[in-house]
């Protein structure tokens, strides 16, 4: 198991796309089960085509994102300007169920679990469920 993240401060989303692939691949030879992507607003054009770029050229087996005002990887913080930050796993032998909830599908606070393990689609298990 690994886990490594990259940070761009490009101006566009090709180069920021070009620095992270490189960046991760090069620390990351196992191959990528994971990314987990956190883009800055000012790329909100580019919002609906980012995922298959970096399934691409990640060949990752999972990627889940946000759109963030500000984003954090490698000991940095860049906020209100141009940035794309990815965190990247190599997990071998882990299964990955990602999944998406609207705000409105979820259950009160005071909810039980039941009622959440339901939200999430999926039974308890001995390693949990992590959101």
């Amino acid at each position: 198991m690994k886990w490594v993240s990259a940070i761009s401060e490009a101006r566009s989303s090709a180069e920021a796309v070009d620095a992270l692939e490189k960046s991760i691949l090069s620390d990351l030879e196992e191959g990528v089960d994971l990314a987990v992507l956190f883009v800055s607003s000012f790329f909100k054009n580019d919002f609906d085509k980012l995922p298959a770029l970096f399934y691409e050229r990640l060949g990752c087996r999972v990627l889940i994102g946000c759109s963030a005002g500000g984003v954090i990887a490698n000991r940095r913080e860049i906020e209100r300007r141009p940035a794309i930050a990815l965190v990247a796993a190599s997990l071998p032998d882990v299964s990955i169920n990602p999944f998406h909830l609207d705000q409105a599908d979820l259950p009160g606070l005071d909810a039980s679990p039941k009622k959440w393990q339901t939200a999430f689609g999926g039974a308890p298990t001995p390693n949990g469920i992590t959101a």
